[in-house]
């Protein structure tokens, strides 16, 4: 809206020549307008009164500046939306010029141009385009403003109309949770349009597309089976229209630790001395392991020294004490969630410990026989028996009394023999493994010799001719007198 004002010029003029002039509020461009007034009415000493409207000085001023603007003038689009599924939308902003704005045109380049609709003064106002009329896909639309002196400004928006509305998916089915795996998953997913995929995401890792069925627009969705890890899975499930828009929704699924972890003997070792050394292996787990522990079938067991836990070891035991027999050797990996795995190895070992003899009663001798003679025995697996020997000849078995492993042994009569019996008893146990015992009994020669005549000779001349016999002894004859 532009101003109106009356401005009063006095002044005296004489012989066409301006005298006075009197300005009040009035610019030098203005000033001159009225003078030139003045001499046009005339001389004299006469007082000229001249009204100037609808020539305000802001309006002389901006002429002024308008021949000259090289400026262009300010433009905004404030409200414009990316994307629509809307046929029409309107569009506002804001223009402002240092002169005076001419007009805000408007063109989209599917179709369509017009002027928006402005409020406000000359240099700043602010702009509504009700109907832009948009057509599928992007539409640009370019907004210019012009001012009074021609300069011009453009503002581009980029609209995209389509399907904006996001589908919709639930999950109607958890599944049922085994084995590390999540079977029967289902659901339903639905679009104004149409539903492209439902997909789904495993937070602890895997992904995969469902199975649709249904109509494009309501739509069950199904997956068979998706891999779960120990831990919280969160199972994120994506329904995605022909339009790029997604729907998420997501179930959390607890899964414990159910894989037992592995077990390898790598080195059996080496058996000596009723001792296995050296064995060692590896273990394994998909998520820590706890021990490694070994047991002997036949008696002992410990913890093996661990390193490198906790999902991929390596297992040793410096000494493994053998029995004999199969000692059957088994390594149990043991895991945090108590998972087992177990593997074994068998080592046979042979009897190679003797028995144990103690003579507790060596007898008495006489007539050439010991009696009594008697003592314990033991072995670690059984005894077999316990004999005797006798230097000076003769060996027989003793009797045994007890279990198989502590025993007593007697020898109720052994015979000696004149001299220096040296008396050897020898426990036997079952793997032939023997230890002995000794004592000595001097036994004197008490046996007399024989004597026989076995021919009386023949008496002749006071004379006993041809007397002679036999004679023996035990150990020796040293004579034979008459």
């Amino acid at each position: 809206m532009k101003d109106r004002e009356t401005t009063s010029l006095s002044g005296d003029v004489r012989h066409g020549a301006l005298r006075s002039i009197a300005s009040r509020g009035l610019s030098a461009g203005v000033a001159l307008l009225a003078s030139l007034l003045v001499v046009a009415c005339g001389g004299g000493d006469s007082q000229a009164t001249v009204e100037t409207a609808a020539a305000s000085t802001r309006e002389i001023a901006m002429a002024a500046r308008a021949a000259t603007d090289k400026t262009p003038p300010q433009l905004a689009i404030l409200d414009a939306p990316a994307k629509t599924d809307a046929a029409v939308v309107s569009l506002n902003g804001t223009a402002s010029d240092e002169t005076e704005l001419r007009n805000i045109t408007w063109v989209n380049d599917r179709g369509g141009s017009g002027a928006a609709k402005t409020t406000g003064s000359i240099t700043n106002v602010t702009w509504v385009i009700a109907q832009v009329a948009l057509l599928p896909g992007f539409n640009k639309v370019t907004v210019t403003v012009t001012d009074k002196a021609g300069n011009k400004t453009a503002a581009i928006t980029t609209i995209w109309r389509g399907d904006i509305t996001p589908p919709t998916v639930q999950v109607t089915n958890a599944g049922t949770a085994a084995a590390m795996a999540l079977t029967g998953l289902s659901g339903s997913a639905g679009d104004n349009i149409a539903v492209q995929s439902v997909t789904w995401v495993n937070s602890l890792g895997g992904s995969g597309t469902a199975s649709l069925s249904g109509t494009a627009t309501a739509a069950n969705w199904s997956v068979a089976s998706l891999a779960l890890q120990v831990g919280t899975n969160v199972i994120t499930l994506t329904a995605t229209d022909t339009a790029g828009n997604q729907t998420s929704t997501a179930l959390s699924i607890q899964q414990a630790d159910i894989t037992p972890p592995t077990v390898l003997v790598t080195q059996p070792g080496s058996a000596a001395a009723m001792v296995l050394s050296g064995l060692a292996g590896t273990a394994g787990d998909n998520v820590a392991l706890k021990d490694v522990t070994w047991a002997n079938s036949l008696g002992g067991g410990g913890t093996a020294t661990l390193s490198g836990a906790p999902t991929a070891g390596t297992w040793s035991v410096a000494a493994v004490p053998l029995q004999v027999g199969m000692n059957v050797i088994t390594v149990t990996a043991t895991d945090t969630a108590g998972n087992q795995t177990f593997t074994s190895v068998s080592v046979a070992q042979a009897d190679i410990t003797p028995p144990t003899l103690q003579l507790t009663s060596i007898g008495s001798a006489a007539d050439y026989v010991l009696s009594g003679l008697a003592g314990n025995a033991g072995d670690n697996v059984a005894l077999q028996g316990v004999a005797w020997v006798n230097s000076l000849g003769g060996s027989g078995s003793a009797s045994l009394s007890g279990t198989g492993t502590t025993a007593t042994w007697s020898v109720p009569a052994l015979p000696l023999l004149v001299g220096t019996n040296v008396i050897t008893v020898t426990a036997t146990d079952t793997a032939g493994n023997r230890d002995s015992a000794q004592l000595s009994i001097v036994q004197a020669d008490i046996t007399a010799p024989t004597v026989q005549v076995t021919n009386p000779g023949y008496a002749a001349a006071g004379v006993l001719s041809g007397l002679a016999g036999a004679a023996a002894d035990n150990v020796a004859l040293l004579s034979v007198t008459w």
